[in-house]
């Protein structure tokens, strides 16, 4: 995470993420790193996302604004690190087997 200053001097976080992106082309340092996985997370926290601004429709694609997935990251931090997928292929991926 960088850091830049706010109006009143005060360095405050800013994560480092693009502006906006499709999930076609999901970068690989942003949260959970692959398209794949990112398929299934907009799937499952879509109410949520748009909920935090983090969704909007280009065309029939969707687009990731990185403001508000930066919003909704923090919310959720507290649950990634022991997050585990109840999608079988991403759990095996994550244990570093394979798929059932």
């Amino acid at each position: 995470m960088s850091t830049a200053s706010s109006k009143r001097g005060a360095a405050s976080p800013v994560p480092i993420l693009p502006h906006s992106w499709s999930v076609a082309s999901w970068p690989d340092g942003v949260w959970p790193n692959d398209q794949r996985r990112a398929k299934w997370i907009l799937r499952s926290f879509r109410d949520e996302l748009i909920a935090a601004g983090a969704l909007a429709r280009g065309g029939k694609g969707l687009i990731v604004l990185g403001r508000g997935y930066t919003r909704w990251l923090e919310r959720r931090a507290a649950y990634v690190r022991e997050y585990t997928s109840n999608n079988p292929l991403i759990r095996a991926t994550d244990e570093g087997g394979a798929a059932a």
